[in-house]
């Protein structure tokens, strides 16, 4: 993937869409990373890739996008359970989850149970390409506007 289209992060307009759409209903609970461990997990995704830990943001993601596998059965439109996915792929995810909106510098934690529950109200499809990942930076699933799922495995 040379670019990467600009996602809309866990925002107001989000939020407020799942309360118009869910008035009786809290939208899950965010957390919005400081730029500072943005800058720390950048870093430490780019040397878990064998990069230089100063690699530019669009070096990391390009790298991280050639590396993955495509799973050309899976479409995040239709039918998606994210943490079906990652269970049936043998990946061990802690139970809160990062995702990347952008380049590394707009990146948000939240319960895998609830990102997965509410994918649709956080994942738009047409506009948002994200990587979802834990931590350890032992996987990563990446999920394009148009629906397309990748996945790596670096734990294996």
């Amino acid at each position: 993937m040379q670019g990467k289209a600009h996602g809309a992060p866990v925002d107001s307009l989000k939020v407020q869409n799942f309360n118009r759409q869910n008035p009786s209903a809290e939208f899950p609970r965010f957390t919005s990373l400081a730029a500072s461990e943005c800058a720390q997990l950048l870093h430490a995704i780019a040397k878990r890739l064998g990069l230089d830990a100063q690699s530019e943001p669009l070096v990391v993601l390009n790298t991280l996008c050639a590396s993955a596998r495509s799973l050309t059965s899976v479409d995040a439109e239709d039918g998606f359970n994210l943490r079906t996915l990652i269970s049936g792929l043998g990946l061990k995810a802690r139970a809160e989850v990062l995702v990347n909106w952008q380049r590394f510098d707009n990146i948000d934690r939240i319960a895998l149970s609830d990102l997965s529950r509410h994918f649709d109200d956080i994942w738009y499809p047409s506009s948002d390409d994200i990587e979802i990942f834990d931590e350890s930076l032992d996987w990563f699933v990446l999920i394009r506007h148009d629906g397309r799922v990748s996945a790596l495995n670096l734990s294996a």
